[in-house]
């Protein structure tokens, strides 16, 4: 029968030689291999004292105890690698749905920031939007309290008839001869009447006290209503003789040597 080693059921090895069959106890991971190969030897020396003298079988049984040692620590290093690992895949998963979490998160964010970012450009946009209003509000409001007439999309000076209108109408034609009458203006309160009207309104008596055309006679636009004519009143009598001002032109009709403006 060849040499070897088997394993048996009863947890021993059963060392095999050219001389005889030994039953040897598995040496546990648990007790030093130096401790468990003395043990051995003891037992197989008490039990075969032909073995006292055998040097390679105790040599062969030492290796046999280190190896097992070496095989059971490489088992506990398995375990503790294969711990740590599944630990490792644990942090890991974690970590990972944080960071998805996070992502989630972020991306709420930079939504809202977006959003945010939207409303205020939009807040800004209105801002702009009425605050230029409100300046051209004001610009219209101070022209029209100055008199400063305006055209309408027809090229027309705008206009606009009232009774607050038709009463200065009726005061300036009142006036003797529509001349001289600067006392008849401030006995009559005209002035302050003309003030409070808005520039459309005063566009629209001198339309009636004089005509269509402001009575350019001079300038051979008398009665013409065209945006040329038009035009052409601003540009030679608002602006050369009366600031730009209707209200101004107004508050002189009347009160020169010759009769009108």
């Amino acid at each position: 029968m060849h040499g070897g080693i088997k394993r048996l059921k009863s947890n021993k090895i059963l060392i095999v030689t050219g001389i005889a069959i030994l039953a040897l106890p598995v040496i546990s991971s648990n007790v030093k291999a130096d401790t468990n190969s003395s043990v051995i030897l003891q037992s197989l020396e008490k039990e075969h004292p032909v073995m006292k003298d055998s040097k390679d079988l105790k040599s062969n049984i030492k290796s046999l105890n280190i190896k097992i040692e070496n095989h059971d620590k490489t088992l506990k290093e398995k375990e503790t690698l294969e711990k740590s690992i599944q630990e490792n895949n644990e942090v890991k998963e974690k970590q990972e749905k944080e960071i998805k979490t996070l992502t989630s998160k972020e991306t709420e964010v930079s939504n809202s920031i977006s959003s945010l970012q939207t409303e205020i450009s939009k807040k800004k946009a209105e801002k702009a939007k009425a605050a230029e209003e409100e300046r051209k509000r004001k610009e219209a409001e101070e022209r029209s309290k100055n008199g400063i007439p305006e055209f309408g999309p027809d090229g027309l000076l705008v206009e606009k008839y009232s009774p607050a209108a038709e009463e200065v109408i009726r005061l300036l034609l009142a006036i003797p001869n529509h001349k001289n009458g600067k006392n008849f203006h401030e006995a009559n309160g005209i002035d302050a009447k003309i003030d409070a009207l808005t520039t459309a309104e005063a566009v629209a008596v001198l339309s009636r006290i004089e005509d269509s055309g402001f009575g350019q006679t001079g300038d051979g636009y008398a009665g013409q209503k065209t945006p040329e004519s038009h035009q052409n009143f601003v540009k030679n009598q608002l602006n050369k003789r009366y600031h730009g001002s209707i209200k101004n032109l107004l508050k002189e009709w009347g009160t020169y040597g010759y009769d009108g403006y």
